[in-house]
């Protein structure tokens, strides 16, 4: 219940202070006409301190909308040229794009060929082996060496 009352109070002090402030815009000339208004401008000089904040206000504004446009497209066009990329024909057919390099050409091996290859070499290497042994057997064999 706190919390409602605070939000509603909020609420009426907004909508309060917008309704001052359309009276005052309202009836402007007639309040710059007002002792109060005239004695308080020659003593603060309120008309140039409010012209010189409303145009700080109105060229940070414009400055910082600039910079957001700047940004806005300097962020579309990075990521149109990272995001244009991947629609290139290299990437379509599934090629590897190094960066300022030639695109990478990819040899695609079938896995079954390559474990039989490997076997292949693997039994030649066992062949090389047992050759080397039975050489090694025979060489002792005819020096009349005993192996343990």
């Amino acid at each position: 219940m706190g919390l409602g009352k605070l939000v509603g109070g909020v609420v009426k002090l907004g909508v309060a202070t917008v309704a001052v402030a359309g009276i005052c815009s309202f009836f402007k000339e007639e309040i710059r006409e007002t002792e109060a208004y005239k004695k308080a401008n020659e003593k603060y000089d309120v008309d140039t301190k409010v012209k010189k904040a409303s145009e700080k206000v109105k060229s940070t504004t414009m400055v910082a909308a600039r910079k957001v446009s700047e940004t806005a497209k300097t962020v579309k066009e990075k990521a149109g040229e990272k995001w244009g990329a991947a629609e290139d024909e290299a990437v379509a057919e599934d090629e590897i794009i190094l960066d300022d390099a030639e695109p990478a050409d990819r040899d695609y091996v079938n896995l079954e060929a390559a474990a039989e290859d490997a076997a292949e070499k693997a039994s030649d290497v066992a062949d090389e082996a047992v050759d080397a042994a039975k050489e090694a057997v025979e060489s002792a064999a005819d020096d009349n060496i005993v192996l343990d």
